[in-house]
């Protein structure tokens, strides 16, 4: 298998490192939800955080990145195998099930802050960002280029860090 250069790769992962920061900065960039902006938890909490605690809430940005580049290094060593990595399927289920569980245990706050228009678009919009990164892994499984791992593993995370687990308002 032929891998692209080692100055390529490293590009094109520092690439997809900032497509996941941006997808964490599209999540929050009204400040309200809407369906293009729908305040991802993990954004808003890391926000939070940071702003709290070190003063500099833009370096929220950031941690999306450095999460993927660490749980995605087999993007920077070439391997002899052509198989997508068992840890996108692991990451892809757990969030899969932690956003099932978080759309049905924050129901009524969803519903009393946002609506249920809003609410349904995120389902709907959930529903479709797993149906595509599930099929596409499952077809990628026994057999997967490294671009092809590289952009399910961006993927998977741009869906984590915009959409995944949305701020309905709980915490007001």
């Amino acid at each position: 298998m032929q891998y692209p250069p080692i100055s390529s790769r490293l590009l094109l992962c520092f690439l997809s490192a900032l497509v996941v920061a941006l997808a964490s900065f599209l999540s929050i960039v009204n400040g309200v939800p809407a369906w293009h902006s729908p305040l991802s938890l993990t954004i808003v909490m890391t926000y939070i955080f940071i702003g709290e605690f070190f003063q500099v809430p833009e370096l929220a940005f950031t941690v999306p990145a450095i999460i993927f580049l660490v749980i995605n290094y087999h993007l920077f060593i070439p391997s002899t195998s052509n198989v997508l990595p068992r840890r996108n399927f692991v990451v892809l289920i757990l969030m899969t099930a932690i956003s099932v569980s978080w759309r049905i245990a924050s129901y009524d706050a969803a519903i009393k802050w946002e609506g249920l228009q809003f609410y349904l678009s995120m389902i709907a919009i959930n529903i479709l960002a797993i149906s595509i990164l599930g099929w596409t892994c499952y077809r990628l499984r026994h057999q997967a280029t490294w671009m092809q791992s590289c952009l399910v593993s961006t993927g998977i995370f741009f869906w984590i860090f915009w959409s995944a687990v949305p701020y309905f308002g709980e915490l007001m």
